[in-house]
């Protein structure tokens, strides 16, 4: 949002979106999309809870990352036939 946007407004829409979070999200959510082939997040809530769902989005992505590796290097060996042990989460 952020150049979009006059400072009143960008203002306004964070307000906005503060309100919401309290009135509707207060543990905190996390919105994704898919834009452009690569996810995107916003995340809601609590100025800490944001930041726990900031490092759980990081997390995420870290684990889809391990497990892409680990299927790479599995391939590289030759061991296709042994499964990871578990799917990337794709978020």
């Amino acid at each position: 949002m952020r150049g979009a946007l006059s400072e009143d407004e960008q203002q306004s829409v964070e307000d906005t979106l503060e309100q919401f979070s309290r009135d509707w999200a207060a543990a905190g959510a996390i919105f994704s999309r898919l834009r452009y082939g690569e996810p995107s997040f916003l995340t809601l809530g609590l100025a800490s809870h944001v930041e726990l769902l900031d490092e759980l989005t990081d997390l995420h992505a870290q684990l889809d990352a391990l497990l892409a590796r680990q299927a790479f290097i599995l391939a590289q060996l030759g061991t296709t036939d042994v499964a990871p042990a578990t799917e990337p989460t794709g978020r």
